[in-house]
């Protein structure tokens, strides 16, 4: 089949693909129906039902997630992991790009936070800073601390447990 459009345009052949048989490479058109079959393939090998994945919904208006880093994952409306192989989940939690092996977990977890490895913060609004663990909200630890529950603060290799919990330099415990 040939076609002209004003003399401006012309097509050699137009091969139509009825069959639903496509292969890389084809340089054939394919039907509306083809495509939609393909996608209905699609969306059932992977359970697709209604908005989303089978156990596994998201509604957000914000940013989408970001995984910067190498093999780094990140989950979440505007979760931002750009540190190598760290992890970020929730609303606006972040792992920095110079970070790696980093954890965050939780609504602002260690949200715009600096230069930091091997640290693990869950909780919303938790900071944990240089080889240090936090858990609960606003818990904070750093250099090698660990912070459990909310508004505990851990430094110098510190162990703070109990809401409100504070303790400061190598080997001091405080709990609540």
């Amino acid at each position: 089949m040939s076609v002209s459009l004003n003399n401006d345009i012309s097509v050699d052949s137009v091969t139509i693909n009825n069959s639903g048989a496509v292969a890389a490479g084809d340089t054939k058109a394919v039907t509306g129906g083809v495509v939609y079959q393909a996608f209905k393939d699609l969306e059932d090998s992977l359970n697709i039902q209604g908005d989303g994945i089978k156990y596994f919904h998201v509604t957000s208006q914000k940013n989408d997630s970001e995984a910067a880093g190498s093999d780094s994952i990140a989950i979440g409306p505007a979760a931002v992991a750009e540190g190598s192989s760290s992890i970020a989940i929730g609303t606006s939690a972040g792992t920095n790009l110079n970070g790696q092996h980093n954890v965050s977990i939780g609504y602002e977890a260690n949200k715009d936070l600096g230069q930091h490895h091997q640290v693990t913060a869950v909780g919303g609004k938790t900071r944990a800073e240089e080889n240090a663990v936090a858990l609960g909200y606003k818990a904070i630890a750093t250099q090698d601390g660990v912070a459990l529950g909310s508004d505990a603060s851990a430094a110098n290799q510190a162990i703070a447990s109990g809401k409100g919990a504070l303790a400061q330099g190598k080997g001091a415990q405080a709990s609540d």
